[in-house]
């Protein structure tokens, strides 16, 4: 509400009533306020808006920069069980706190029924049977929109099939096998930024 100007109309302004004296005693009949809606055009106060919006960015990122990693939860959905313990056991080594799930429809009752906020990552395989993970991936935007999803994926085919998903991109995805160290670099990457 804040990028916008609200404006009050006077109807008696309006030129098609002017004459019409029987408008003017009865336009509270007519008319309860109305209001004209403008994005604000006055620099200043958008130049105001957009620093508030820098600033309340750059705080949650130092916030997210300082928390210790035992106050990040990632979910992580493989249907492979010997994956998801070995992502499962690389991870808790950080102290990230790490909930694994080898059913993605678990996975995505899980997700739902929490706070859409307590998880700040998911990673996520995406041959999975039932639901595939570009499937849930779209349910779990869904329900919240700014959490980072990494797929995990050993699909050859893969850069033709995220072609038609724009908003997922290279960087979203790590190819299997994959080192501990890598693995490790992205999640501290996308986690913090």
């Amino acid at each position: 509400y804040k990028d916008y100007e609200f404006k009050e109309i006077n109807p008696l302004e309006d030129n098609n009533h002017n004459s019409d004296k029987n408008y003017h005693r009865n336009r509270s009949n007519y008319l309860n306020s109305v209001y004209s809606v403008h994005r604000a055009e006055d620099i200043d106060k958008q130049k105001d808006i957009e620093n508030i919006l820098q600033k309340t960015q750059a705080e949650r990122k130092l916030v997210k920069q300082n928390r210790n990693n035992s106050s990040f939860n990632i979910l992580i959905v493989d249907d492979d069980k010997d994956i998801l313990f070995t992502f499962t056991s690389i991870i808790r080594t950080q102290r990230y706190l790490a909930k694994s799930f080898s059913d993605p429809y678990e996975a995505l009752n899980d997700f739902s029924n929490s706070n859409p906020y307590t998880y700040d990552l998911i990673l996520m395989d995406i041959r999975m049977p039932g639901i595939n993970g570009i499937k849930l991936y779209s349910k779990f935007k869904v329900i919240n929109p700014e959490i980072k999803i990494i797929f995990i994926s050993a699909l050859d085919a893969i850069s033709e099939i995220l072609s038609f998903f724009p908003e997922i991109t290279d960087s979203n995805v790590l190819r299997k096998p994959i080192e501990a160290d890598q693995l490790l670099n992205k999640i501290n990457t996308e986690i913090r930024n």
